[in-house]
């Protein structure tokens, strides 16, 4: 409710379920009703655009219908007025029966930016399952993704114009076959997320809102 207040009219969420909905499995009753009781107030405010379910690299892939099953169970337990998006973290994932089963089912597709390593998911896709499009951004540190002391250190990681701009065309594509994608920088270490996303917004030749443009005695602060 707070998060409402402070935002402008026309802002749009989207909510991370937690993850005793993707991850705790065996935790999912649990979690479902205090969640969607805690979402209520953007969902009255109109400003909930869509929840995302991020999976774990470890997403069981041996019984692939069983899985999908849980898919199928966390879009019945929530709303259907309310968009929900599937991140998928291994390529196994990348599969055309799995678009169709999230088409099938109004379950929207997350394209993911990762380091490039053996089974993570291919680069530069523009998947849309559903009319919103989805695309988070993790960075590609490599050398932190599996060896770390602090799971957030897999995300210090800093973008080149020229890797962002890998990604312009891909971002138009899914633009021109949905009605709204969202672009989110998980690479969040030191303010880098916020850096990249000027970057992103210039090279997708887009106006930078003013009130993200800092004034002369800020901007040595925010970059």
């Amino acid at each position: 409710a707070a998060l409402v207040r402070k935002v402008p009219r026309g802002f749009l969420f989207t909510v991370k379920v937690p993850k005793e909905m993707t991850h705790e499995r065996g935790r999912f009753e649990e979690a479902v009703g205090p969640f969607l009781a805690a979402i209520q107030p953007m969902v009255q405010a109109g400003c909930l655009a869509s929840l995302l379910a991020q999976f774990p690299y470890s997403l069981p892939r041996g019984d692939p219908v069983a899985t999908l099953g849980h898919l199928l169970r966390l879009r019945e337990a929530i709303p259907a007025e309310i968009p929900v998006h599937v991140e998928f973290r291994h390529s196994f994932w990348y599969r055309a029966e799995v678009l169709e089963f999230l088409a099938d089912h109004d379950l929207g597709f997350v394209n993911v930016d990762l380091p490039r390593l053996p089974g993570l998911p291919p680069a530069h896709t523009s998947y849309a399952t559903t009319p919103i499009g989805y695309v988070r951004f993790h960075g590609r540190n490599a050398v932190k993704w599996w060896e770390h002391e602090e799971a957030s250190e897999r995300y210090d990681y800093e973008y080149s114009r020229e890797e962002l701009a890998e990604w312009v065309r891909p971002i138009r594509d899914l633009a021109e076959r949905t009605r709204l994608v969202f672009l989110f920088l998980n690479n969040c270490h030191l303010g880098k997320s916020a850096k990249d996303a000027v970057k992103l917004i210039e090279l997708l030749g887009m106006q930078i809102p003013e009130r993200l443009l800092p004034g002369e005695e800020e901007e040595e602060k925010l970059f």
